[in-house]
């Protein structure tokens, strides 16, 4: 379920604000993904329907590593390699463009 109300305008500003490096438009938290709602100049279609996939795939994620064993994991990755270079970011990018 797609959630853009005011709670995850809360919710993806804390994500944001937790890491200062990439902007975050969305979060995940299984069964749910939250997103900011965008101005269109600033966010077109194509780009979220590009930020979907990319949400899509990190609930693929959660249901893969047993919910409780998602967040674990992805902090993890980040904590080593980076958000950016994180494997659980690099696959939802690549979910991005199939």
């Amino acid at each position: 379920m797609i959630i853009y109300n005011w709670i995850a305008k809360i919710i993806v500003q804390i994500a944001d604000r937790l890491n200062k490096n990439y902007r975050i438009r969305g979060v995940t938290i299984w069964p749910f993904i939250f997103i900011e709602k965008y101005e269109p100049k600033e966010f077109n279609d194509a780009g979220m329907r590009r930020l979907r996939k990319h949400e899509h795939c990190h609930l693929k994620q959660w249901e893969h590593y047993w919910i409780i064993g998602f967040l674990p994991v992805y902090i993890y990755q980040c904590v080593k390699y980076g958000y950016w270079n994180a494997p659980l970011e690099v696959l939802a990018r690549k979910a991005e463009d199939e």
